[in-house]
């Protein structure tokens, strides 16, 4: 028998074993009370809605229009509707879009000098625009945007009726499609004119100088929403940055820190495995890595994923200087022992650690790596009370780059498979027996 949740699907084995898959990122949404396993890719609709994606809590849809109108909720009514974006060169100008095609979770128009993607990953929607040269790039976007039942404040959604969060425009960023570790934030606002509101993309030509295929990401997520668990990267090369929604895991040689949240395995379960999955995903020149992963100690448990892709950290945000930054530029709280989680026995727990896993760079992308996790440690990470405070990923070399749960292919983010023997009781014993 199966079962499944928001971020999880069991199996069960027989004599009290299971088979517990527990994903970095939502796989279902509640529907009735019950959860529906999410579909990403775009269906065929009708004249009038010729692209679909309904089977995930963020339902979208794209009217013959042009328009895109977000659900935050698929059992609801509000809705963002974005339209069609305009240029600003000398004068604004509406963007020229040749008909989209449709090929799974991606919608793609592709046009003299740039390709639009929308990209839709279960619990957040992007919309992708790579130039063929920075010279190509205009100076502004700006994307007409209409609420129904919700308000914005400043990058924020909450539905009208009750004042909720149910979504956030993560803070808009460029990155270089020929060298996706360069990733520059972006200035954008919301301004109002003759009655219209547009989110503004601001000072890009600036923003994007010296890249090869400079892409603009502005993206809408679901927050709150279900979360499986969190990733970042602290990156020694930019201490002040948080990446807490890269689409990379791990990129050239950063460090990464992981949690999946392992709660819902009952405690007090006999842990048989424990394996963590990741996936190539910027294949490049062949050099054979080796990637080490440490239980993160108890001094760190505090740290949270963070809202940035490459910016300075907000306020409680990790970076490389700090476990949560001041906001600043500055350390708010130090990491438990110093910067990048460096020190065995405080930041991180071992040498040894909980496993190991190699490739190489030239890997194909979608290439699986597999890691057996200490299974003794591991299962402390169990039951709603934990010792689980994630997992650091130090690579020895470039490794190219592994998928986040941010990715917008599902398939290659990471995820964790646990088998396990369930605890019983006998009747006699005043506690947990496995039998």
């Amino acid at each position: 028998m199966s079962t499944l949740g928001e971020t999880w699907e069991r199996e069960e084995m027989g004599s009290g074993r299971y088979r517990h898959v527990q994903h970095i990122a939502p796989i279902a949404f509640l529907e009735g009370g019950y959860p529906r396993r999410i579909v990403r890719d775009w269906v065929q609709g009708d004249a009038d809605w010729p692209h679909v994606v309904t089977r995930a809590k963020l339902a979208l849809r794209a009217d013959g229009s042009g328009n895109r109108l977000l659900y935050p909720d698929c059992n609801r009514l509000e809705n963002v509707a974005v339209g069609r974006p305009y240029y600003n060169a000398g004068g604004w100008k509406p963007v020229d879009l040749a008909p989209f095609t449709r090929s799974a979770n991606l919608l793609r128009s592709v046009n003299a000098h740039y390709t639009v993607d929308i990209q839709h990953g279960g619990h957040f929607c992007k919309m992708e625009a790579t130039f063929d040269s920075p010279s190509r790039v205009p100076d502004q976007l700006a994307f007409p945007v209409a609420l129904s039942g919700l308000t914005w404040d400043a990058g924020v959604l909450r539905r009208t009726a009750d004042n909720v969060v149910v979504m956030r425009m993560r803070p808009p960023v460029a990155y270089d499609a020929a060298n996706p570790a360069d990733v520059r934030p972006l200035s954008w606002d919301f301004p109002l004119f003759n009655g219209q509101r547009y989110v503004r993309l601001t000072n890009l030509a600036a923003a994007v100088a010296g890249m090869q295929l400079p892409t603009v990401d502005p993206t809408l997520t679901l927050q709150p929403g279900a979360a499986a668990g969190k990733d970042t990267i602290p990156n020694s090369f930019a201490p002040t940055f948080n990446y807490g929604v890269s689409v990379q895991l791990i990129w050239d040689s950063r460090k990464a820190i992981i949690e999946f949240d392992n709660s819902s395995i009952p405690v007090g379960a006999l842990c048989l495995s424990n394996t963590l999955y990741t996936y190539q995903n910027a294949s490049g020149p062949a050099l054979a890595w080796t990637v080490a992963v440490y239980s993160i100690a108890i001094g760190n448990q505090a740290w949270i994923e963070g809202t940035r892709n490459g910016a300075l950290a907000l306020a409680g945000e990790p970076c490389w200087n700090a476990l949560a930054a001041n906001g600043a530029g500055g350390v708010l709280v130090p990491w438990a022992g110093t910067a990048g989680l460096s020190t065995a026995g405080v930041d991180y727990e071992g040498p040894p650690g909980m496993g190991s896993f190699s490739g190489n760079r030239s890997d194909a992308n979608g290439t699986e790596y597999i890691c057996a996790l200490n299974a003794a440690r591991s299962q402390g990470w169990f039951g709603a009370v934990n010792t689980n405070y994630g997992m650091l990923l130090v690579p020895s070399t470039i490794v190219g780059g592994l998928g986040s749960s941010d990715y917008a292919t599902a398939a290659w983010r990471p995820k964790q498979v646990v088998e396990y023997k369930e605890p019983r009781y006998d009747g006699i014993r005043h506690g947990a027996r496995w039998i």
